[in-house]
C-alpha cells in the first residue's frame, strides 16, 4: 500500500487569529510528519534504523570452514554484545555461478569493539569469496 501524498500544514488555511499559532506548531509538526512520511514510505535502511553492523570483506576458508590466513575483524558500529549473525551474500567474483554447498553461518567472538570471524559453512576450500555479513546487536 502506498501512503497518500503527504500534505504539510500550512499557517494561511486557519483563521487569522490562528496564524501565529499554527506557523509555530506548523514547523515541529511538518517536520516530524515529514520524517515519518518518507520513511513508512520505503525509506528506512537497516544500516541506518536498526542496531545491527553491516560488513563486507573477502575470505578464503578452509575445508572446515576457517579462514585460510588472518581471521576477518568486523568493527562494531555499536558498543553493544553481538547477539546473531546473518550471512546476506556470498559470491565468488571470478565466478559468479558458484554457489555455496550449504546454508552459509558465520560464528566468531566479539572482542570488544570487533566482532572475529572463526568460521563460515558453506564455502569451498581454496576459492575467495566476497562476504556480505550482519552483525545483530543487543
Amino acid at each position: 500500500m502506498k501512503l497518500p501524498t503527504f500534505r504539510k500544514i500550512n499557517k494561511n488555511d486557519y483563521p487569522t487569529d490562528y496564524k501565529d499559532l499554527m506557523e509555530r506548531l506548523a514547523y515541529t509538526i511538518n517536520l516530524d510528519v515529514e520524517v515519518l512520511y518518507e520513511a513508512l514510505n520505503g525509506n528506512i535502511t537497516l544500516a541506518d534504523n536498526q542496531r545491527v553492523t553491516v560488513s563486507q570483506f573477502s575470505m578464503q576458508a578452509k575445508a572446515d570452514g576457517t579462514p585460510n590466513g588472518t581471521a576477518p575483524q568486523i568493527k562494531l558500529k555499536f558498543n553493544t554484545a553481538v547477539i546473531g549473525t546473518h550471512v546476506i551474500s556470498l559470491v565468488d567474483p571470478r565466478n559468479v555461478n558458484r554457489y555455496p554447498t550449504s546454508g552459509p553461518f558465520c560464528s566468531g567472538v566479539q572482542d570488544g569493539e570487533f566482532f572475529k570471524v572463526n568460521h563460515i559453512t558453506g564455502l569451498e576450500s581454496g576459492i575467495t569469496y566476497n562476504i556480505t555479513i550482519i552483525l545483530y546487536q543487543a
